[in-house]
């Protein structure tokens, strides 16, 4: 799902939640992210530091500038645009601050209606944090 009339995305995504499982993946505000958490089974908050997310971002950005891969409705990252105080590698730390403070106080929020969220602020505890879930498949030799 993608960006669209408010309208039409809020359609899609109840459509979607109407299912027996699904997972949602970004970074929600709003209306959506309150009909998310209100029929979540778990949150999963990979709330990872800066020095960890803006190499990524960076790296993620030259990799698209690079190839030319479409982001969204056309739009596509160039190495001009990185230099662009509204760009991806730029705003990132900005947006990083503000969105997990946004996200501390809205998951108090889902903690409250009896979700709590699973928060991962690191890249090592995700991988064994799923697992401990079941929501990985088996490795190794194991069938």
């Amino acid at each position: 799902m993608g960006p669209g009339p408010a309208a039409e995305f809020h359609a899609r995504v109840r459509h979607a939640l109407a299912a027996e499982a699904w997972i949602a993946d970004g970074n929600f505000d709003g209306a959506v992210a309150e009909t998310l958490l209100t029929r979540a089974d778990l949150v999963v908050w990979l709330d990872l530091p800066l020095c960890v997310c803006l190499p990524r971002l960076v790296a993620r950005s030259l990799r698209r500038a690079a190839t030319g891969q479409e982001l969204f409705a056309g739009n596509r990252e160039t190495f001009g645009h990185l230099l662009a105080r509204d760009s991806i590698p730029w705003s990132g730390p900005a947006h990083h601050h503000r969105d997990r403070r946004r996200w501390a106080a809205r998951l108090v929020t889902a903690r409250a209606a009896g979700t709590p969220p699973l928060r991962l602020d690191s890249s090592s505890a995700i991988a064994p944090a799923l697992a401990a879930r079941g929501l990985l498949p088996p490795t190794g030799g194991d069938t």
